[in-house]
């Protein structure tokens, strides 16, 4: 066994192709190593690595790769290609940096797949693009003739997850049906979407890009098993406890759902309805007289939910939008205080915030819906939302889902730096489990020495701690 560098912010999930690895940590960055003859570590180069490279990409939240490329989906719900995927156009061919698919419509995506030679998508719509090799009649496509750009399988709806194999798909309904499409038996093929018939509702599927060979689980825990190396191609009830087991010493499945939270990752619906809600308020116009605004729940625009009575601009890094002074000033002391007192009294300038966090914040106070949000901009929604005693405590409750002694010093600092008082105290029990650990580890030594202050000195709140004697330890002044 060789031993990697230690990487930041933790580990996610992984996924290996033919000699390749792809990890996601934490925070959405992705790292790559192993062979790259065909770009598959998207480096831009063609060289191996035995070390983890940070591949240049958006925030990513989810990853998956088969033999010689790799899909990565990103917290805009938009979808990167690298490495190579043969039996395709040019398009999916030798890329060695990261490349964006594109699909009709500028539909986002939900989740990804990889096949050993074919990909799937599931869009936020619930349809499945799909594409590459199909000489098991894969693709669902009613015919076993390659395709070389991502293809609309009209003859199944309502999918809400996929799993690609190596000559075959599993699809996963909303309502808790199972399809299946190539070879899932030793001479059963599929060449359109086949519906496998289960007594209850199947609540999770498994399948690996190595092998076609399939896991369900009922909604009252049973699991079954089928695949190419069943004459029937039928499923079979096992004695296993989960799905996992039905690959041991074969390969390694992708699960799905996996039953891990995604709350670090944020999804961006890029759907283009109208309206999908509505709700009403009473705002103050310009004249201070009430008005009735319906909000529309513009979701993934850079536009506010209503432009109609809004009095006040708010400035992201990435452009600007209206809202309404007396709902920001009654939903957070942080808005009142730059309202009241900011030179301009018409305009927020929210620029030292993450816009998509921004938008995650006003989206929840016009519906009441909080999106996925990414664990390292919690402190910033936190520190917005200090006059909401429920937004507040979902923040906490993802903070506290993601603590772990590897993430506690890097979540202390980012909490710190936006003054999150409440999520810095979530920091103190496994500050203290670990501090003989922790106090001396490298990832200490490089904090910033405010926030080691910052840490010490609540950390001597808590407990018996030496405060004086460990920042003379630390060679640093108080």
């Amino acid at each position: 066994p060789y031993k990697l560098m230690d990487l930041p912010n933790g580990i996610k999930s992984l996924a290996t192709g033919n000699e390749h690895v792809v990890l996601l940590n934490s925070i959405g960055d992705v790292y790559t190593w192993g062979n790259n003859d065909q770009g598959q570590l998207g480096d831009g180069l063609s060289f191996p690595r035995i070390q983890p490279y940070l591949v240049k990409l958006p925030q990513i939240v989810r990853i998956s790769c088969a033999q010689n490329y790799t899909l990565a989906l990103d917290y805009k719900n938009e979808v990167w290609f690298w490495g190579r995927l043969n039996y395709v156009s040019e398009k999916f061919q030798g890329h060695r940096v990261p490349k964006r698919i594109s699909l009709p419509g500028s539909i986002g995506v939900s989740q990804i797949s990889c096949g050993s030679t074919f990909a799937s998508i599931v869009t936020v719509d619930n349809r499945v693009f799909i594409w590459g090799q199909n000489l098991c009649g894969q693709l669902g496509l009613g015919h076993k003739n390659p395709v070389d750009e991502p293809r609309e399988m009209s003859g199944l709806k309502g999918v809400s997850g996929v799993l690609s194999a190596t000559n075959s798909a599993l699809f996963l309904t909303k309502d808790g049906r199972v399809y299946v499409t190539g070879r899932t038996g030793q001479t059963i093929y599929h060449t359109n979407p086949k519906e496998v018939k289960f007594n209850k509702k199947i609540v999770q599927i498994g399948a690996s890009w190595k092998l076609d060979q399939f896991g369900v689980k009922t909604e009252n825990g049973e699991i079954h098993r089928w695949g190419f190396h069943d004459k029937t191609g039928l499923p079979q009830l096992t004695d296993f406890e989960n799905i996992v087991q039905i690959f041991s010493n074969g390969c390694t499945p992708t699960v799905y759902p996996d039953n891990y939270n995604y709350g670090d990752g944020f999804i961006v619906s890029k759907l283009k309805s109208e309206t999908k809600s509505t709700k009403t308020e009473q705002v103050i116009n310009k004249n201070s007289k009430e008005k009735t605004a319906t909000k529309k729940e513009n979701v993934g625009s850079t536009r506010s939910y209503i432009d109609g009575w809004s009095d006040v601009k708010v400035r992201l890094t990435d452009g600007y939008f209206a809202a309404h002074s007396k709902i920001l000033r009654e939903s957070s002391m942080y808005f009142a205080i730059m309202l009241d007192c900011g030179a301009n009294k018409k305009e927020l300038d929210l620029t030292e915030f993450d816009a998509a966090t921004c938008r995650t914040f006003f989206k929840y106070l016009y519906t009441s819906k909080l999106d996925t949000v990414n664990v390292q901009y919690v402190p910033q929604l936190y520190q917005m939302a200090d006059r909401d005693p429920e937004l507040h405590q979902k923040c906490r409750e993802i903070w506290e889902r993601h603590l772990t002694r590897r993430t506690v010093l890097s979540m202390f600092e980012n909490a710190f730096k936006y003054n999150a008082t409440g999520l810095k105290k979530l920091c103190i029990p496994l500050l203290m489990q670990h501090s003989d650990n922790l106090l001396k580890s490298e990832e200490f030594k490089r904090l910033p020495n405010n926030v080691k202050r910052g840490l010490l000195s609540l950390l001597s709140d808590f407990t018996e701690f030496n405060l004086a004697s460990m920042f003379h330890q630390m060679k640093f002044q108080i």
